[in-house]
């Protein structure tokens, strides 16, 4: 996991308005920010800026959130602004609307469209925009539409499909797990997860899942919490997940395989403490008949019988051994909607880009 830290930073405008000034902005001011795997981890005063892995001098500057365009249109020609302003002056209405933009946005040559999908989107980068869903609906046939799409495409590393939330991965476990201790969960995803088209494979067989499973903590505990924060697709591309949860076959959060309660060793103590005890007293005289050894023999006893108790509370309260053996399957759960290409046009792009 790298880590960024942004210092030097004028104004911050984190939109949490219990931070900085107070406004429904949250302006921080003198301020700093670490970023982990492109999302941001903490925001503060300079002065109590965490060490991070690389640092970046942002010389004053104002940072703030991107904007974020969704559901535009990029790609057309023939924009009709003056249609809009005549209507606010109070003109009769005389434009040709929608089917205005259609004509000309089919009669334009792709070079046109692809210089004006360039330059409005120069134009949103320099407003402070970060993120565009760029859509098409100027074309209103299969061959137009398609073209613009294309040419939206080239613009975009990637066109996303959404995984909502509730999904399940099926996976299987590539390492052991033992609970004794909060250690490190490697899993493989055994079927491959598919767009609601079923035509796009999202995350392809093979990927794999990094997770951590939490200790044994409980007397009678049968399962272990395993959740992961991390998908990494074969081709090398990852992307970070939330601590979402690993269920069994049947559905039921944890994992459970092989769960060891130290019956036979608590029993078995206590039967070599009965004995040891039982030893110490045996051919011990009471009363008057009670000689010196039999005083020794009977403080032996008491001594060893605390002792024995001490051991015997040490068995009874050891925690049980949950073991989760490699190859153990498993599902995962979102817990939040997901964005992602479909698989096969990435690697396609990753190949031609080589």
């Amino acid at each position: 996991m790298t880590s960024t830290l942004f210092s030097g930073i004028g104004e911050l405008v984190t939109c949490d308005p219990s931070l900085g000034d107070g406004t429904a902005l949250g302006v921080l001011h003198g301020a700093a920010l670490v970023a982990e795997d492109g999302a941001v981890a903490w925001v503060g005063t300079a002065a109590g800026a965490p060490a991070a892995d690389e640092r970046v001098e942002c010389g004053g500057a104002c940072v703030m959130p991107g904007f974020v365009d969704s559901h535009t249109h990029l790609v057309f020609d023939a924009e009709r602004s003056a249609e809009f302003a005549a209507r606010m002056a109070g003109e009769p209405y005389t434009g040709a609307g929608i089917l205005a933009t259609v004509a000309a946005t089919r009669a334009a040559p792709t070079e046109a469209l692809r210089h004006g999908a360039r330059r409005r989107l120069e134009e949103m980068t320099a407003q402070g925009t970060t993120t565009v869903e760029a859509k098409s609906g100027y074309g209103l046939t299969t061959e137009d539409e398609v073209r613009l799409l294309r040419i939206s495409g080239e613009f975009t590393g990637e066109t996303t499909f959404p995984l909502l939330e509730g999904t399940l991965i099926d996976a299987v476990l590539t390492n052991r797990l033992d609970g004794s201790s909060a250690g490190p969960v490697n899993a493989m995803v055994t079927t491959p997860v598919y767009a609601r088209d079923f035509q796009h494979v999202l995350i392809p067989r093979g990927s794999r899942l990094l997770g951590s499973a939490s200790p044994v903590t409980q007397f009678g505990q049968q399962r272990l919490a395993v959740a992961f924060h991390r998908l990494i697709f074969p081709d090398g591309r990852f992307m970070s997940l939330d601590k979402v949860p690993a269920l069994n076959q049947r559905g039921d959060v944890g994992l459970r395989d092989q769960v060891d309660q130290h019956f036979a060793q608590i029993f078995g103590a206590s039967l070599a403490i009965g004995a040891l005890a039982g030893l110490a007293q045996m051919n011990t005289g009471l009363g008057l008949d009670q000689s010196w050894t039999d005083s020794y023999r009977q403080g032996v006893g008491s001594s060893v019988s605390q002792s024995s108790m001490r051991i015997l509370d040490r068995f009874l309260n050891q925690l049980p051994t949950v073991t989760i053996r490699e190859g153990h399957r498993l599902k995962v759960y979102l817990t939040a909607d997901l964005a992602l290409p479909a698989y096969r046009e990435a690697l396609a792009e990753s190949i031609l880009r080589r």
